[in-house]
Parts: C-alpha cells; structure tokens; sequence
C-alpha cells in the first residue's frame, strides 16, 4: 500500500535527504489523493544510477500510472527500432524524484491551481498526458521570477499555449509553448534521425508576433543529446518563423554535451534566456529520466549498443 511512509522511503532511496524527502513525501501523498490515479504502482528499477552531487549509486525508483503508446511489448521482432517498442521512466513509466520535484514546483508557481484546477487534475490522471505535463510544470520552473502566470494562453484562438507569464519587476510577458518528445528514444538508443518536422510539430498556428515587451519561445525535451544535427535543424527552422523568438531546449542525455541550449532570433529573446532562465541542476534533471530504457534486444540478455 502505497502512503506518505512508504514515498518516504523511496525518495530516500532514489538518493533524497531526508529532510527533503519527508517534505516531498507529504506533499505526493496529497497529489495521489487528489489525482486519484486508476493505477499507481511505485517499484525501484532494475539499474541503478550514480547520483551526480555524491557519487552515491542509487536506485531509480520509477512508478507506473497507467497504459502509454510505448512499451517494449509493441515490438514486432528483435531488431524493432521503433520509438514506441521501447520503454522506461518518461515513456510508460515516471521518476518518482521528478515527479516529487514538480509537485514543488506545482504548490509554488501554481497556488490557484495545483490541488485546484479540474483541468490539470484530469491532464495528470491521463497516462497520455501525465508525464507531457509534469514536464509542461517543469519548464515553468526554469523561470523562477514567473509571477501572474496563465495556462493555456490563447494568443491566436481557438489554439493555446501552454502558458504565459510576466518576469516579476518587469513588465516582459514570457509567452511558452512546451513540447516533450519522447520518441526522440529512438535517436538516443539507436541513432536514427529526428527532422524538424518532428521537433517542431503542432506548433505553426499558436503565436501571434510579440510586441516590444513580450517573448515568445519554444521548449523542447528531448531524449537524445543536443547534437550539432539539432542544434542546426533548430537554427534553420527558427530562422523560417516570423511569430517565435527563441527555442529552449534540454535532453535528458547529458554525458557527452550540455543538458540545456538556447538560440534567439531576436535580441529581447537572448536578453531573458541569458538572464531569467534557471538551467537544470544536478539534484534532479540531469539523471531521472531516460537512465532507464528497455528495448527487444534484453529478451536475449544483450546490452544495449552504447550504453
């Protein structure tokens, strides 16, 4: 039975002060309640990993919430490449760190509607919205002077973005549309392309131009590391648009690159990425999503190509 004990301990596990964890652990056991999951199973994964800060190797204790499109049971023989015949924490499965970390950030970016607001509650009991929004909550974290926020903004109705806020002793309104790409697994696992038809899909339609005193950006997760592919596929696609004024981007794959870029158009957009944006820290972002991946392959008892 899973209660406030019990999400104590497993955010210890995962590597959590205790003093943090309890905290944390008051706090999940409010959102369970208040979510009212139709599946919520809390289980450590199989593989451990080396917490960045104290080099302590830890569990990455995942949760299961519901049926999502990727599961390695989707693969159609042993060599499927496919996106959605793998799985993992921030595919079919949560971090319950990263979930405890938003739920933070939730209570205080969000005191009107985290606990609140039917619409969010809904969006975090959907298995197909779950994690999309926790990381909608996440990004609204990277700016910490956010005040007066608004979701799901219509500056060009009837389509929305997913909010808009001003930066607190300002008058600069932020307008941000968060996009998480979990498909992009398959460039981390095995290498294959992501076009800008991909990254940037679903986004043509929601921005009007921005006035002098407001920005708007895009945020991209992604899985695979921020190659100079993607770095110029951003560059092309930023440079075709009229309405956004920046792209934020973070991959989850921060070994081998930077976990967080930016590029602006404009000079307004490099002027708040450069000064009001929080890059990930090491506490939570830079490990708990993707360490923990599952692909046909392991039927056989074979290790992943490069990892």
């Amino acid at each position: 039975m899973i209660n406030e004990d019990s999400i104590f301990e497993l955010l210890k596990l995962s590597g959590v002060p205790p003093e943090k964890a309890r905290q944390r652990s008051v706090w999940l056991t409010e959102d369970l309640v208040w979510i009212d999951f139709d599946v919520f199973q809390c289980t450590p994964a199989n593989s451990p990993f080396r917490d960045p800060q104290t080099g302590q190797v830890v569990p990455v204790v995942e949760y299961e919430f519901g049926t999502t499109q990727f599961s390695v049971n989707n693969a159609e023989n042993l060599e499927d490449k496919r996106s959605i015949a793998i799985g993992g924490a921030g595919l079919n499965r949560g971090s319950l760190r990263w979930f405890s970390i938003v739920s933070e950030l939730g209570r205080k970016l969000l005191p009107n509607h985290w606990l609140k607001c039917k619409k969010l509650r809904n969006a975090l009991r959907s298995p197909a919205q779950h994690l999309d929004t926790l990381n909608e909550v996440w990004w609204l974290g990277r700016f910490p002077a956010a005040v007066d926020v608004m979701p799901c903004f219509q500056m060009m109705p009837p389509k929305d973005i997913d909010w808009r806020f001003r930066l607190s002793g300002s008058d600069t309104w932020i307008n941000i549309e968060v996009k998480n790409r979990p498909g992009d697994i398959s460039r981390h696992v095995h290498g294959l392309t992501k076009t800008a038809d991909y990254l940037f899909s679903k986004i043509d339609g929601k921005f009007a131009p921005s006035p002098t005193n407001e920005v708007n950006f895009v945020a991209l997760s992604l899985c695979g590391a921020i190659s100079r592919d993607v770095q110029l596929c951003t560059s092309e696609w930023l440079s075709n648009q009229n309405e956004v004024d920046g792209v934020l981007i973070w991959s989850t794959e921060s070994r081998n690159s930077r976990p967080f870029d930016s590029q602006n158009r404009v000079a307004k957009a490099k002027a708040v990425s450069s000064s009001a944006i929080r890059e990930p820290e090491e506490e939570l972002e830079m490990f708990m999503v993707y360490e923990v991946v599952h692909w046909p392959r392991e039927i056989l008892g074979e290790p992943p190509p490069g990892l």
